[in-house]
């Protein structure tokens, strides 16, 4: 049975990623099966991971593809539909669940007690704020961001190990930009309870851009 040690952090945990090129709107980040993109409608190439996208351009895909573009903010926005459509449409869609989960994020039900995942044991500092980010295909458990390997889809479960009811959020900051939140609403989490994300998708990339997040 595998341990997670986490330490004590009421304040702020870094994280390292690595953003999107700059030039491009957003990058593949993961395929499965066979996903094709075409810039005009008419010529259509294969996708591979890293592979720049813009919003015109259109994407079609074979059954049982499944194709995951991340921002420059490591948001992971997803797609496995038969259907033509474009990176856009594919932003727009996520934008909207997002939107629609900011009105009631706040309302979500905290569960209390020790988080627990796959049968592993997460020990925490007492009087802790902390994070578990989770990979969303096979539900394993990581502490911190260095530990996630590169290539996977996260999401991310903040914990209220304290004995204060907390308001949190996630705040994240790329290179030299301003901290923007992952989350369009702040969470209020009991004392001694957890709240799960696991509709918001992150994707590691790698180690050179800063996301701070933020026990408020």
């Amino acid at each position: 049975m595998r341990k997670i040690i986490v330490e004590s952090l009421i304040g702020s945990v870094i994280l390292l990623f690595c953003a999107s090129d700059l030039q491009a709107q957003y990058t593949v980040f993961r395929v499965k099966g066979t996903v094709e993109m075409s810039a005009d409608g008419k010529t259509w190439n294969p996708l591979k991971k890293k592979d720049a996208l813009k919003d015109s351009y259109q994407i079609r895909m074979l059954e049982n593809s499944l194709l995951d573009i991340v921002d420059s903010k490591n948001l992971v926005y997803s797609y496995d539909k038969l259907k033509v459509i474009s990176v856009g449409d594919i932003v727009k869609q996520k934008k909207t669940v997002l939107d629609a989960m900011g009105e009631n994020l706040g309302m979500r039900k905290a569960f209390g007690g020790t988080v627990r995942s796959n049968g592993d044991d997460i020990v925490v500092a007492p009087d802790s704020i902390y994070l578990i980010f989770t990979d969303a295909e096979t539900l394993t458990q990581y502490h911190s961001s260095d530990s996630i390997p590169a290539g996977v889809v996260f999401f991310i479960t903040i914990c209220n190990a304290t004995g204060d009811d907390q308001t949190v959020n996630v705040s994240q900051k790329v290179r030299n930009e301003e901290s923007t939140s992952c989350f369009p609403k702040d969470l209020y989490l009991e004392k001694n309870t957890a709240i799960e994300i696991s509709d918001v998708l992150f994707g590691k990339q790698g180690n050179e851009d800063e996301f701070v997040i933020i026990a408020k």
